[in-house]
């Protein structure tokens, strides 16, 4: 019977521990660990670095997925480039990523189609041209937010650019010339920065219509039916731009708040409160050697 009892002890301490070993071996939830490289720490409940914030001093913000400032000072942003992985684009149609123009394009409707946020296109200087049929643009953006346009040259559609309900638009180094209606149309969107671009010889250069916080840099209109017309839009700021050469009115605003305005070229100025004008004089002539060669 004593024997019996030692058996059933035995069997019990051993069942014991063994449930004791098993349940001691199993791993913990893990702790996730912000990696030491994460200067700016983790995402909550990630071990995903946080992107590192754009510096305070970059006025126009940063380019996207970087650091770096968006230009506003320097007249040559043809070495603002993109990152190298950069979707090479040879035809027309829809952009959905960040893209680099390979050569010039040509379409008899709407080429380039932006269709997603956050994407950078960088034309490279190439020419995009239309056939200046109705309703037609080289680029369309409608409904987006955070892009930035570098580089492109666009001529012959109803109008060169379409920004339509977008924010945070970026365009610089670019030029939008010949087209029927406006090189560069801005409807219903807020936050947008145009640095060292053109338009050139349209019948509106650049058109804004129920628009706010928009800023014109180093930008002028030259040669247009009418060089700015503003409707109903606020906080326009207007620096070293302005319009030259006009066959109308330089600049019209109707319903319109300029915020700011120093160092601008304009002679006929319709309506505009607040804009600071000195005499026009002759701009040179961007990408003449692109679209003209010799």
């Amino acid at each position: 019977m004593r024997r019996e009892v030692l058996l059933v002890l035995i069997i019990v301490v051993a069942a014991g521990a063994a449930w004791w070993w098993m349940n001691s071996n199993q791993p913990e939830n893990p702790v996730l660990k912000c990696p030491r490289e994460c200067t700016y720490g983790c995402i909550p409940q990630t071990s995903t670095c946080r992107v590192p914030p754009c510096p305070s001093n970059c006025n126009l913000g940063c380019i996207n997925g970087t650091t770096q400032c968006k230009p506003s000072n320097v007249s040559n942003v043809s070495n603002v480039s993109v990152t190298p992985h950069a979707r090479r684009i040879t035809t027309c149609g829809m952009v959905n990523e960040t893209s680099e123009l390979d050569s010039n394009l040509y379409s008899d409707g709407t080429c380039l189609t932006i269709n997603n946020d956050s994407i950078t296109l960088d034309c490279s200087n190439n020419l995009i041209t239309g056939s200046n049929k109705p309703d037609s643009y080289g680029i369309y953006i409608k409904g987006r937010k955070n892009i930035t346009l570098l580089n492109c040259i666009i001529m012959s559609y109803s109008s060169g650019i379409m920004v339509d309900s977008s924010s945070g638009i970026y365009i610089s180094g670019s030029d939008s010339r010949g087209n029927s209606n406006a090189g560069i149309i801005v409807n219903s969107s807020r936050g947008m920065s145009l640095d060292y671009t053109y338009a050139l010889e349209n019948q509106v250069g650049f058109w804004l219509v129920s628009s706010s916080n928009i800023t014109f840099s180093n930008s002028p209109a030259g040669s247009n039916t009418v060089g700015m017309r503003m409707e109903s839009s606020q906080d326009i700021k207007l620096f070293n731009s302005g319009s030259c050469e006009s066959s109308s009115d330089d600049v019209i605003c109707e319903s319109t708040i300029i915020s700011a305005s120093t160092g601008n070229d304009c002679k006929v100025v319709s309506g505009c409160g607040g804009v600071v004008c000195s005499q026009c004089h002759t701009h040179t002539q961007p990408h003449e050697d692109i679209i003209n060669p010799r």
